[in-house]
């Protein structure tokens, strides 16, 4: 290969490792798919790697501009990181801390860029994460409580808030298992009441039964709306383990 066409092909990898560092860097932060974050963040990662194992080449190194290139990604990481704290923060202020766990996956995927960087992704994934998995508890929590009071309509809302938030899979088990539970009971105690009407009429018992009935239709919709939901409900829970 001659000078000028190694110069030439050097000149190209320069502009095509910056592009595809800067929309790489745009996929990480628009993706809602977290493979496709992991995948994303993976490809900055070894970017990073390639440029900085050209060193070992100071006149290729040199020519291909290479300190200024390393500076500009990694102060497009650190704005990156600033970004995705700031608009934390804002969910936070807002109480919309459902719509940060595809924020979190986001931080979680870039914690191994943190080495090159001032801005640090993982304390940001460390303290939000730590957020919404509390106030997933808490939904749980009130959720068992309703069960426990029959009130299914108030459940099926508060489960809408607990599908958007991580660690949702074995909260959905857990309450499955409490809903098929509730169920029965009921099931068992509408029957025994059944049994115990006397052979005339019982206006009072025979309403005990109709709302147990309905009870037991609301719950048995629960049941049902889990087993189709399945263990996938949120966005892959696996990434923010």
């Amino acid at each position: 290969m001659r000078l000028d066409d190694f110069r030439g092909f050097l000149e190209k990898y320069s502009r095509t490792a910056q592009n595809d560092f800067k929309n790489t860097l745009n996929e990480v932060n628009s993706a809602t798919e977290s493979e496709k974050i992991y995948a994303a963040a993976q490809r900055l990662l070894l970017r990073l790697r390639d440029l900085e194992d050209l060193k070992t080449q100071p006149g290729i190194y040199s020519f291909l501009g290479g300190e200024r290139i390393f500076s500009e990604w990694k102060q497009q990481l650190c704005q990156s990181c600033i970004n995705l704290g700031d608009e934390m923060r804002t969910l936070l202020t807002q109480e919309r801390t459902q719509l940060m766990l595809p924020k979190l996956i986001v931080a979680k995927a870039m914690i191994p860029l943190d080495s090159y960087i001032d801005q640090k992704f993982n304390p940001i994934y460390q303290e939000y994460q730590a957020i919404v998995t509390q106030e997933c508890r808490e939904i749980l929590s009130r959720i068992i409580d309703l069960i426990g009071k029959g009130d299914y309509v108030k459940v099926q809302r508060d489960l809408v808030l607990l599908e958007e938030n991580p660690g949702n899979d074995r909260a959905m088990a857990h309450i499955k298992r409490i809903l098929s539970e509730s169920l029965s009971e009921l099931i068992e105690r509408a029957k025994t009441k059944a049994i115990m009407l006397p052979n005339e009429l019982d206006e009072v018992k025979i309403q005990q039964i109709a709302g147990d009935l309905t009870k037991m239709d609301e719950a048995k919709k629960l049941v049902n709306y889990l087993e189709e939901s399945g263990t996938g409900i949120a966005v892959s829970y696996t990434h923010l383990r």
